[in-house]
């Protein structure tokens, strides 16, 4: 059985959702989520 789970938020908590990805962007540790523009930003599946 697959399934996935998807959280959608109003704009004001999803700009709050992106500064921990483009703070660590920023100390240069990695760039990949934000490479990859993930939207909604945060989910989880089971295949």
């Amino acid at each position: 059985m697959q399934y996935a789970i998807e959280l959608y938020f109003d704009p004001k908590t999803e700009e709050k959702l992106w500064e921990l990805p483009r703070k660590i962007a920023a100390e240069h540790i990695s760039t990949k989520y934000l490479e990859w523009k993930p939207s909604p930003p945060f989910d989880a599946g089971m295949f």
